[in-house]
């Protein structure tokens, strides 16, 4: 009754109103770049070849450079 939990969605209603399929792109795209940081470490953990080594960090920076921070606004098309 005091703090109303039953309509409370946890984010601002500002906010709200902006997320969508940019923010579900850019959120599965940061679990990707997670997934390929952990194959990395695990991979060289385990003693792999520089080959390996090598294709899995050109996926992390080519993944990383996807991410809008990284790229100007005429890249993003707006």
């Amino acid at each position: 009754e005091v703090f109303d939990h039953a309509s409370f969605t946890g984010r601002s209603g500002t906010m709200y109103r902006y997320e969508g399929i940019g923010s579900i792109y850019w959120h599965m795209v940061s679990k990707l770049l997670f997934a390929i940081q952990e194959r990395f470490d695990t991979a060289a953990a385990a003693g792999a070849d520089t080959s390996t080594l090598d294709g899995l960090a050109d996926r992390y920076r080519r993944v990383r450079e996807g991410l809008g921070y990284a790229k100007t606004v005429a890249e993003q098309g707006t």
